[in-house]
């Protein structure tokens, strides 16, 4: 029962930290980082057709380094979002954030006692999905118990 209870806990626990680490700003440090490699990658869900030619599928892959306190971290990671953000063609050419990628330095944040863990994008919204998440998930494990406490 204890493992069934950690393992449900869990999930939970992990989100609200994802939520509170968007939301405290103070826990955060901004640095100047270089942008090691930065392309767009497609990819293909499913049957494409010629019709969906220009269907949402492009996502960013990049790879940056700074340095905080004489040492050097590479990532990753873009922001805190569950999801990555999708790209049409169009916006390819056009996106601001993208303009700042292919540019060649960007500014990052990064936890500050955790400085491996650092973001291009910290977005207040990027919590949204995680809340959405995670309020799923609670249903789905109260409407489980609930109907079980009925059949039993």
């Amino acid at each position: 029962m204890l493992f069934i209870t950690v393992i449900l806990i869990l999930p939970i626990l992990y989100l609200l930290v994802r939520v509170y680490l968007i939301l405290r700003n103070n826990l955060w440090g901004t640095a100047d980082a270089n942008i090691l490699k930065f392309t767009m990658k497609k990819r293909n869900f499913g049957i494409v057709s010629e019709s969906s030619e220009n269907a949402q599928n492009n996502y960013i892959d990049v790879l940056y380094e700074f340095t905080e306190n004489g040492k050097t971290y590479v990532s990753k990671r873009i922001s805190l979002s569950l999801l990555d953000r999708q790209y049409s063609k169009v916006e390819i050419d056009h996106d601001p954030f993208l303009d700042v990628l292919r540019s060649g330095r960007c500014k990052i944040y990064y936890l500050k006692k955790f400085p491996k863990i650092s973001v291009i994008k910290k977005d207040k919204y990027d919590c949204y999905s995680n809340l959405m998440l995670l309020s799923i998930y609670v249903f789905v494990v109260v409407t489980s118990y609930v109907i079980v406490l009925f059949i039993s």
